[in-house]
């Protein structure tokens, strides 16, 4: 029951290094008391492989990050603001003309008030069917909060979300 969006610009300043300008991601996620966070910021990047089959790049960058809880510890905040330093990385292979994999990986280092250190992997095999019209897409996601913030009802979440997700796509 968890929601993501993650949107950045990139200003590419020669062939392989780029400016991240700017970085925006919202994340909600009730089972590890997060009733919404969001983090701005910006970066750099730098291709690390970039051919027509194969791509593979990292980011990395400071970042503001505000949290809301769904709850919290008597006499704690139930909402925090805090610096953050964001880092990436994204890995993209045409294995053949119909099969495509695709891992990304985020984090962010933030202070121990709203979660500390935060992971999201997700990995995806991508297969298109019928002439490129269909896509049948299947992930493996892995989202982490190190040190998640223990709600009003006294009980600490478990800090790792583990998904498989398996999706269909039409083309038009």
């Amino acid at each position: 029951n968890n929601n993501r969006v993650h949107g950045e610009f990139d200003l590419w300043l020669s062939r392989r290094f780029y400016l991240v300008l700017p970085s925006a991601e919202y994340y909600r996620d009730p089972f590890q008391n997060l009733a919404h966070r969001v983090t701005l910021g910006g970066g750099v990047g730098y291709d690390l492989i970039d051919r027509p089959k194969l791509e593979w790049n990292i980011t990395t960058g400071p970042a503001y990050q505000y949290a809301w809880f769904e709850s919290a510890e008597p006499e704690q905040p139930t909402e925090k603001g805090t610096a953050a330093l964001t880092f990436g990385s994204r890995f993209k292979w045409d294995i053949t003309r119909r099969i495509k994999w695709t891992v990304e990986y985020r984090g962010q280092y933030t202070s121990k008030e709203v979660g500390e250190t935060t992971h999201h992997g997700q990995s995806t095999l991508s297969l298109d069917l019928n002439h490129k019209r269909l896509t049948l897409d299947v992930s493996a996601i892995w989202d982490r909060i190190s040190d998640p913030k223990v709600g009003a009802d006294l009980v600490k979440p478990k800090p790792d979300d583990f998904r498989l997700v398996v999706g269909l796509g039409v083309h038009f």
